[in-house]
């Protein structure tokens, strides 16, 4: 990449310094280190997030003693002087799969000192997408993780582990997802962020009980220290589309590689970039890693009709054979065992990472609140040296192999897509090319509901009031008409 894509002003919204940071693969790893700094705080927690989940069964932290979230933080409570969590209060028409009474439940069944929030999104069938958790003013968690239910995984995501069930002990999907862990001066622009949801001063909470010591946990080494990193956002309110204009100018700028991690894969514009990317005979390869299936019928319904409309345009622009577009495959009898890609990563030429809570549709980059943060490597060897391991760690994952051996391969070919394919299907965990699947008659049927699904712009609120003023307006000249005659 030859110019810094985080000093675009239209693509960034600050670059701020960290002073340690990981990058933390599969939830058991996250959950794992909010526990070790829950332990070491002693003043505050603020959570924002798409969904917080009072039910959601931390026992596979500590098996003999199983306890739900709620019952975690009020235990938490007695050593803070305040937790404030921010969950995205629902339509009514998505509450069946939320915590019933949520609201009550925080209020009635824990400490004073755990103010919880349903925060309504301002536009129509919009979400407030973020999923950030920050410790005392200093340490932070950032990227796709909510603290919610069916989140729970181990990095080998064996369909048949019995610690992976709900809070109801019914088991669910393996799950692949990433998470930030970091420290620095960026925390105080992330606690912004988060402010825009409270109504209180989230940052007066007792500063007098804030210790020097470091937060950052016991069980982990940070990976890299002392960087430079961008924070860009998605916010409609404000028209502010950084991390679309971030994504494009990232994939033109790519030489070698471009790898994608994410949960959907609908932007028209991103998808015609990267095939445009495709046609130049002199362009990068692609790697585009997505689940198979989805868990619900719904989201199959409204996401996998567009995705194969992807795909093939994307196969049709590959004429010079740099592209993959692969699932994780896991060794099950059943098919509806399979790995629910959740992550929102996208990795460049070993130089650029991007990570946080937009997925690849008009949604995420248009109409929800997001936030990810990214960095570059530049002249920086220790950045780029991190950059190349995490690429090695997540495709290791994937085919089942270490991330030393990957390593060899991967710089020995200086090609990912070939060393992606020396390993391919050689084992029963893998990477797969991903099929077109066959839209049944639910998905055929359903596909309408795609464009208030996916929607390409926020709709105000103030929309639905016009709407509804022209209607009775309407009635009742329409009724003084038929009185008149």
């Amino acid at each position: 990449m030859n110019k810094s894509i985080l000093d675009i002003k239209r693509n960034c919204w600050r670059i701020r310094g960290i002073d340690q940071l990981s990058l933390l693969i599969d939830s058991q790893d996250y959950y794992q280190a909010f526990v070790e700094v829950g332990k070491k705080a002693s003043s505050c927690l603020h959570v924002a997030g798409w969904e917080i989940d009072g039910r959601m069964i931390l026992n596979p932290l500590c098996p003999d003693k199983p306890i739900n979230l709620r019952q975690y933080l009020n235990q938490l409570a007695s050593n803070l002087h305040e937790i404030n969590l921010f969950a995205w209060k629902a339509p009514s028409y998505l509450l069946f799969g939320r915590e019933r009474f949520s609201y009550l439940k925080w209020k009635l069944k824990t400490s004073k000192r755990i103010k919880f929030t349903q925060n309504r999104f301002p536009y129509f069938f919009g979400s407030f997408h973020e999923k950030i958790a920050i410790f005392d003013h200093k340490c932070a968690f950032i990227g796709g993780i909510d603290l919610a239910k069916k989140r729970w995984d181990t990095q080998d995501h064996n369909c048949h582990n019995q610690l992976r069930r709900d809070w109801n002990g019914q088991g669910y999907n393996p799950i692949h997802d990433v998470q930030f862990l970091l420290t620095g001066e960026i925390v105080q622009d992330l606690e912004e962020f988060v402010q825009k949801r409270s109504s209180s001063n989230l940052y007066i909470a007792q500063q007098s009980n804030l210790s020097a010591e470091s937060l950052w946990p016991e069980s982990y080494t940070p990976e890299i220290e002392d960087i430079k990193a961008g924070i860009s956002r998605t916010e409609v309110e404000k028209q502010i589309y950084e991390i679309e204009n971030l994504y494009l100018d990232a994939i033109r700028g790519a030489k070698d590689y471009i790898l994608i991690e994410n949960q959907y894969f609908s932007h028209h514009d991103i998808i015609a970039e990267l095939c445009h990317r495709l046609e130049s005979p002199h362009g990068p390869e692609v790697t585009i890693i997505l689940p198979i299936f989805y868990r619900g019928w719904f989201e199959s319904s409204v996401y996998i009709s567009e995705r194969n409309k992807a795909i093939k345009k994307m196969r049709l622009a590959d004429r010079h054979q740099r592209l993959r577009i692969l699932y994780p495959h896991v060794p099950s009898d059943n098919l509806g065992n399979f790995i629910v890609v959740h992550s929102k990563t996208m990795i460049i030429d070993n130089v650029f990472l991007t990570m946080g809570s937009a997925n690849l549709n008009f949604r995420s980059m248009r109409v929800d609140r997001e936030i990810n943060l990214s960095f570059e490597a530049n002249s920086r060897p220790k950045t780029r040296n991190f950059i190349t391991n995490k690429v090695c760690e997540l495709m290791a994952e994937h085919l089942d192999v270490t991330p030393e051996i990957f390593r060899h391969y991967f710089l020995k070919s200086n090609s990912l897509n070939r060393t992606i394919d020396i390993f391919k299907g050689k084992k029963s965990k893998t990477l797969k090319d991903i099929p077109i699947i066959k839209s049944s008659t639910l998905i055929n049927f359903l596909f309408f509901l795609y464009p208030f699904v996916d929607l390409k712009r926020a709709i105000p609120k103030e929309y639905a009031y016009w709407a509804c003023g022209g209607i009775i307006l309407f009635l009742l000249i329409a009724a003084k008409v038929m009185n008149g005659n």
